[in-house]
């Protein structure tokens, strides 16, 4: 692990696994992101974690997503590209084996390409709430009002 300062970014996701911050994805303005850090409020220490993407894909850089951890596994859905494109993919991360994989996303009743909307696990179930509207034209507001309860037990990796 690299020691020191990751660059300073929004909108990002923070959570906390074990005794540790952990953020992932977000832009300065410039740079989109989709590495992840920790930190260490003991040390008051920022640590990059490495990822195995030699035989792993990971999630396209990303701002305006939504994480959640539940066990070991964070999920990560949405948010929006460097090219200003909404999000629709789900990716879990094994925090353990620091290992991603994409997720759920031949599911039936996903949720539309968003960014700015909440998300939780519960369970075997990710629940994700509202957010902005795609930035296609077309747009369903009404939709982008509607809670997801999706059913991880259905998807071929939970």
């Amino acid at each position: 692990m690299t020691r020191g300062q990751h660059h300073r970014r929004e909108p990002t996701t923070a959570l906390w696994w074990n005794t540790k911050m952990h953020i992932f994805g977000g832009t300065d303005g410039y740079t989109w992101y989709n590495d992840m850090w920790s930190y260490e409020p003991v040390t008051n220490r920022w640590e990059h974690i490495p990822t195995d993407t030699r035989h792993w894909k990971r999630p396209t850089r990303r701002e305006g997503h939504t994480a959640a951890v539940g066990g070991n596994k964070m999920r990560v859905f949405g948010g929006r590209s460097e090219m200003g494109e909404d999000l629709k993919d789900f990716w879990i991360f094994d925090m353990a084996e620091r290992r991603w994989r994409d997720s759920l996303q031949n599911m039936d009743g996903l949720p539309s390409p968003r960014s700015g909307h909440s998300m939780v696990v519960i369970g075997k179930h990710i629940v994700v709430l509202g957010g902005e509207p795609s930035s296609s034209k077309h747009a369903n507001r009404e939709e982008l009002a509607l809670d997801y309860v999706l059913d991880t037990t259905k998807s071929q990796t939970p």
